[in-house]
């Protein structure tokens, strides 16, 4: 299951939506070309890769960090944009395709239905859910689904 977290919490995961998924593995894993700016990777230097511009994209399985992936500034000619990874032994240019997919916004990324397609098509099976309670605090009523 894919989830959207803060600070990799796990506890207050969100479901990704699928279809941005899958789009952002297309244009990730793509075939780039990768031109190598620097050998020296510095946190304070102007690709933007210090700890408050940058933007990180983490691959984890198993709870445990794999891959990260630094993306910084864009360069003059706005089409190229710097990255490095967890290695930092360099600093190199990729093209801004996926540029699209460097946010963390919630409405981007999160399954935008009450009962995720990611729970709805592995967790549940048809006909599990029993009933559904809906509270109404103001006038302390329920009203019951089944």
């Amino acid at each position: 299951m894919w989830l959207m977290t803060s600070n990799n919490d796990l506890q207050s995961g969100i479901p990704v939506d699928i279809n941005t998924l899958k789009n952002f593995f297309v244009y990730f894993f793509k075939i780039q070309n990768i031109y190598k700016v620097s050998d020296n990777y510095n946190e304070n230097n102007a690709y933007g890769l210090t700890q408050n511009n940058q933007t990180k994209i983490n691959f984890y399985t198993n709870n445990s960090e794999d891959y990260e992936f630094c993306f910084g500034n864009l360069d003059f000619s706005q089409s190229k944009r710097y990255f490095s990874t967890n290695s930092k032994k360099g600093v190199y240019l990729i093209n801004s395709d996926f540029d699209s997919f460097l946010t963390t916004s919630s409405q981007f990324w999160a399954d935008p239905l009450i009962i995720s397609t990611q729970i709805k098509d592995s967790v549940l099976q048809m006909g599990e859910i029993q009933s559904i309670s809906i509270k109404n605090y103001e006038d302390n009523s329920s009203n019951y689904i089944n």
